[in-house]
């Protein structure tokens, strides 16, 4: 069959495309087309347009769907990071009811496993969560406890 001879409607045109679809092209063809498309400028994109593409790509790659989800096998800052996004700031001390505004709040974490779990955290002022730390887990700020 003679190539360019016959017109291709729109579900042709989609039916080879997926045919194509996950296809490796050769070196060869991917630099034919790149210089074919050199110099030619795009037309920008419009205000709403835009406004589709964010709102289209919004919460796609978070979380478990991100091609970085590591799980639980993550480092100290990770799981802090997370849980502040998730949990926001910490408003209250639980221990000694102190506000954000009186004193510096951090999460805790209640058996110091470090896991994605929202209630293996409270909220604690840094005075309380040294102390805390001290009691429960043995350390305070890296050090061991003397006995």
């Amino acid at each position: 069959m003679p190539s360019g001879v016959y017109k291709r409607t729109k579900k042709h045109r989609d039916i080879i495309s997926r045919g194509q679809q996950g296809k490796k092209m050769p070196k060869k063809t991917r630099r034919k087309i790149s210089e074919a498309l050199k110099g030619k400028k795009r037309l920008p994109f419009t205000e709403k347009h835009k406004l589709n593409l964010s709102k289209s790509h919004i919460g796609k790659h978070r979380g478990k769907n991100n091609l970085m989800w590591r799980g639980d096998d993550v480092g100290y800052i990770a799981v802090h990071e997370w849980i502040n996004t998730h949990k926001g700031k910490p408003q209250v001390c639980e221990s000694c009811r102190a506000t954000r505004k009186e004193k510096k709040l951090a999460w805790a974490n209640k058996d110091h496993s470090y896991k994605r779990i929202f209630e293996d955290y409270i909220a604690l002022c840094y005075r309380c969560h040294c102390q805390y730390d001290k009691y429960n887990n043995g350390t305070v700020r890296g050090r061991f406890r003397k006995e």
